[in-house]
């Protein structure tokens, strides 16, 4: 067992437990005025103007003492993100905030700057890492959560949207196991939805539960109301490997998959919606002569769906109704060498087949 294969083995238990871009902003000038945390103490005034005697005080104002001297601007020529410390030494972010980048300033509370040198990156995911070794002392490290994030759960977000770092939002989880469409162009599966605000200028920074922990790594907005994470199980995967290897190998089955709605259920003779379809399969890919792709499209109630392929209804044990939940699965439990076993409707009839899980090749 190589170096990798033991580590892959150790993180599987800690994973086991579309979109426009939010990242880099221009920069845009004055931040507002904003002062750290550890310099200002401003004290609210009562009704006749006159301060009182106590800060303000809660959960998110707490959290924003503790957290936000581990965070810190991405300047990138004139682009901008976030990233916050995730070892003593390295520091986490997007790739698309660095992309093509070997080096970048940070900016810290108190207007400590800090450079930073771009380990490395992973596409797939939207996760790189930086190594920042004169970064400030308070600058220290965000523990990732060994949970899966919760629907209702209560977060904040602290980054820098539009230019003004230091800014703190506050929100819940509203969503898990969705498929976010990254800047890169590619999918990642189990990401987190929240109704925090999301803006350009926050990709990388640190999506926290209320109560503490890194639930997620910010990387886009969807919209108002919407933005999304990536999930600290797919974080704790993917950032040890690009530390230790520079890259990470992500599990590929080499499918395209469709959700079953009643009208492919009834196209491809199911008695209800279940499973996902395989309508398309990766010549030579890991699938290729074991599981059967959709062969022909037939009109339903008006849509033309596609049939004849095999219906993906559970992997390794556990049932499955939707392709995000496949691809969540396969990204959070399996890694490449692992025989996958798929349970899949075939002409009517209930089989199983087994699937050697692959590489996903370069794009």
């Amino acid at each position: 067992m190589n170096d990798r294969t033991s580590r892959r083995a150790l993180l599987a238990g800690l994973g086991a437990g579309v979109a426009a871009l939010a990242g880099c902003s221009e920069s845009v000038g004055p931040d507002g005025g904003y002062r750290p945390p550890d310099v200002v103490r401003t004290r609210p005034a009562d009704p006749q103007g006159q301060p009182t005697g106590t800060p303000p005080t809660g959960r998110v104002r707490e959290l924003y003492l503790d957290s936000a001297p581990s965070v810190a601007v991405v300047r990138v020529d004139r682009a901008q993100g976030t990233c916050f410390a995730f070892d003593e030494r390295h520091l986490v972010t997007n790739q698309h905030v660095v992309e093509d980048a070997d080096s970048v300033d940070l900016q810290f509370a108190a207007d400590v700057w800090a450079a930073a040198d771009v380990v490395a990156t992973d596409v797939f995911s939207d996760l790189a890492v930086l190594s920042a070794p004169d970064r400030p002392a308070s600058a220290t490290p965000l523990e990732l959560v060994d949970y899966p994030p919760a629907v209702g759960q209560e977060v904040a977000v602290i980054g820098t949207p539009f230019g003004l770092r230091g800014t703190v939002t506050a929100g819940v989880i509203s969503g898990v196991n969705r498929v976010l469409s990254a800047a890169s162009g590619f999918s990642v599966p189990g990401a987190i939805q929240t109704d925090a605000a999301v803006n350009p200028g926050n990709s990388g920074g640190p999506l926290l539960a209320v109560d503490g922990g890194v639930v997620g790594v910010v990387s886009a907005a969807g919209g108002e109301n919407i933005g999304f994470g990536i999930p600290p199980q797919l974080v704790q995967r993917v950032v040890p490997d690009l530390l230790e290897f520079g890259s990470y190998q992500h599990p590929f089955l080499g499918l395209t998959l469709e959700d079953v709605t009643p009208a492919v259920a009834r196209a491809n003779g199911l008695a209800s919606p279940r499973g996902v379809l395989v309508v398309d399969v990766v010549q030579g890919g890991p699938s290729d002569g074991v599981l059967r792709p959709s062969d022909r499209r037939q009109r339903v109630d008006g849509q033309r769906v596609p049939a004849g392929g095999d219906v993906v209804v559970a992997a390794d044990g556990e049932e499955v109704s939707t392709v995000a939940e496949l691809l969540t699965l396969l990204a959070f439990r399996s890694f490449p060498g692992d025989d996958l076993r798929l349970r899949v409707v075939r002409d009517r009839t209930e089989r199983t087949v087994s699937v050697t899980v692959g590489v996903r090749p370069e794009p």
